[in-house]
């Protein structure tokens, strides 16, 4: 509700409100066909209510019991997992309030999490093969799917075979890994064509590809605006990460010489990162080369800075640095000393570059961090996890409070935090 206790139902071009016509009379409706999610149900006019509510329509996946020693990992495993269902409909969705899509990213994390609240796969492997029967002129996927709208965010694209990977591995079932395999070499290719000089620039000069990687500054680009032309580290380790997980399904599905070609072009591009990004005297990678445009999330009372925490935590987890290296890097990631902390969706890749590179070291620090992160919206009256750390005040008011994608701290908790 906003400050003075009314539901917002207009936001900006959105308008959530419902309008019912009657005569006079008494009147039972039922709206089977109306998909609502909200935590309030507020009614102006001149009318007399005798019932109303709405009907729960839950996904039926029975939750693997969980018990923890501290109350406040509890509290967040179990609003996390609530999260989690309230975003599951046909397909994991981004929000039941806003948008209701099924992004590849937002899914991404969502199957991960499935997997470990549930055990359940056949919900997640639907999904996967919604995605491998797109089916664009350019090779990638919509910004969702199904989706007419012709916009992409090429970065969401190179999270396909990942997330394809790892359904794979945690189900042992590799016959997705087949079905889809056109379309996940399909993606890769678009990317080959473009590289220049080793590496990837970013898609500019065309308002249907959207630079976007995170809700922060540098990482945002521009939707559905041309973005001057840019070479960016986070869409090449994303590179290097899909092709280095598409090598490994190769394997698993005995095609020998695309995974030898996939990790060899991987192995290249890692180089290539490296000595295009890497900043011996700060110790850290650079978000993109000095003569990129990046576009800003907003109006920077300083020069924007050169390092951000998300590229430098993809350039650990897709092995762009020696190992001493990563571990300077990582440092920095857990010191705060770098610029623009990872947002909510994108704190799962930052947990899991600390973990890949020293977990007894780092494994206290992830549960601390989800506890003060996770914690404070709890704190704030939190009963579902939210698109980013501001709630319902970002983007102008549009601020989801239930995202699937925030529901990752299950994945860190069933493996680190201490068992009743």
């Amino acid at each position: 509700m906003d400050d003075a206790g009314n539901v917002p139902a207009r936001i900006g071009t959105r308008n959530f409100s419902v309008r019912m016509i009657g005569d006079g009379r008494r009147h039972a409706f039922t709206g089977y066909m109306r998909r609502l999610g909200c935590r309030y149900l507020q009614v102006k006019g001149d009318c007399e209510i005798e019932r109303i509510g709405l009907i729960p329509v839950c996904y039926p996946g029975k939750e693997i019991p969980h018990r923890f020693e501290s109350h406040l990992h509890q509290r967040i495993y179990d609003t996390a997992v609530r999260t989690l269902r309230l975003c599951m409909f046909e397909h994991y969705e981004d929000t039941p309030w806003r948008e209701q899509c099924f992004y590849v990213m937002d899914s991404r994390n969502q199957m991960l999490c499935g997997y470990e609240a549930f055990g359940e796969f056949r919900f997640a492997r639907a999904g996967l093969a919604l995605f491998g029967r797109d089916r664009r002129e350019d090779g990638l996927l919509n910004i969702c799917v199904p989706s007419r709208e012709d916009l992409v965010i090429p970065f969401f694209s190179l999270m396909y075979p990942v997330a394809v990977e790892e359904y794979c591995r945690h189900s042992g079932d590799l016959s997705i890994a087949e079905e889809v395999y056109r379309k996940m070499c399909e993606i890769e290719e678009v990317f080959f064509a473009r590289m220049r000089d080793g590496l990837v620039p970013s898609f500019a000069d065309d308002k249907r590809y959207w630079n976007f990687y995170e809700w922060n500054d540098t990482l945002c680009g521009r939707c559905g605006k041309a973005q001057g032309p840019a070479t960016e580290l986070m869409l090449n380790a994303a590179f290097s990460l899909s092709l280095q997980r598409l090598s490994s399904l190769a394997r698993k599905l005995s095609r020998k010489w695309d995974a030898e070609r996939f990790a060899s072009a991987a192995d290249k591009l890692n180089r290539r990162i490296r000595e295009v990004f890497f900043d011996p005297s700060a110790g850290a990678f650079r978000t993109a080369t000095a003569d990129s445009s990046v576009p800003l999330m907003y109006d920077a009372q300083t020069s924007p800075s050169a390092f951000a925490v998300l590229p430098n935590a993809f350039a650990v987890l897709c092995g762009a640095c020696e190992p001493e290296e990563a571990r300077a890097v990582c440092e920095k990631l857990a010191s705060g000393a770098l610029a623009y902390p990872a947002t909510l969706s994108m704190l799962a890749f930052v947990y899991d570059a600390l973990l890949q590179t020293d977990e007894k070291k780092y494994r206290e620090y992830v549960l601390a961090e989800i506890g003060r992160v996770w914690g404070s919206m709890l704190d704030r009256g939190a009963t579902s996890f939210w698109e980013t750390i501001l709630g319902e005040k970002d983007f102008s008011g549009a601020g989801s409070l239930c995202h699937g994608w925030s529901a990752i701290p299950i994945l860190y908790l069933s493996k680190y935090a201490r068992r009743k």
